[in-house]
C-alpha cells in the first residue's frame, strides 16, 4: 500500500478533472512544484487524500499502487500517470482540461474519495484499479487510446 498517511474524505458537488493532476495547466493549479507541497510537506511524511489548496478549493490526490503507468477505471477509460498519482480537482469548464489525459466528471452530490488496500482509487463512482495485476496475479494489458478528455455526467451512471 503506497498511501500510508492518507486522509480520505468528501468533496462537494461540481465539475472535476479526474486523472494525474500534473497534466492540469498552471492557470488551474498554479506552479506544480509548489502544488506538490501538499503531498510532500517539509515537516511530515508524504501525504495523500483530501486537501484544501491556498485558494480554498478542496481536491483529492492518491498515489497509485506501483507509480507511473496506464490505468483503467471500471468503464475501461484509461488514465495516463507520470506523477505516480491520480486525483480530482475542481474546474470551471471542461475546456480547462481539454489537453489533459483524464476525464471531466460532473458530480451532482457530495462524493467520497478514498484509496483501498488493493490499489483501487475511488473518486465518487469512478474506481481506478492501479495494481498491475487482475487480483489473481495475472498481468493486465491496457491498450493506449487517444488522450481525449471525456465528460461524464454523474446522473448517467447507475449504482
Amino acid at each position: 500500500m503506497r498511501n500510508e498517511n492518507q486522509n480520505p474524505g468528501t468533496l462537494p458537488p461540481g465539475l472535476y478533472y479526474v486523472g494525474d493532476l500534473c497534466y492540469l495547466p498552471e492557470e488551474v493549479i498554479g506552479d506544480w512544484s509548489e502544488f506538490c507541497n501538499h503531498f510532500y510537506p517539509d515537516d511530515k511524511p508524504p501525504q495523500s487524500g483530501v486537501f484544501t489548496d491556498k485558494n480554498g478549493k478542496k481536491f483529492a490526490n492518491f498515489n497509485t499502487f506501483y507509480g507511473d503507468g496506464l490505468f483503467e477505471d471500471l468503464d475501461e477509460d484509461v488514465y495516463y500517470v507520470d506523477s505516480g498519482s491520480i486525483g480530482c480537482y475542481p474546474i470551471e469548464s471542461s475546456e480547462l482540461a481539454q489537453d489533459c489525459d483524464g476525464q471531466v466528471v460532473a458530480f451532482e452530490e457530495e462524493f467520497d474519495c478514498e484509496y483501498l488496500e488493493d490499489g483501487t482509487i475511488r473518486i465518487g463512482f469512478v474506481e481506478i484499479y492501479t495494481g498491475y495485476n487482475d487480483g489473481d496475479g495475472d498481468w493486465m494489458e491496457i491498450e493506449e487510446e487517444d488522450g481525449e478528455v471525456i465528460l461524464t455526467e454523474a446522473s448517467e451512471v447507475s449504482q
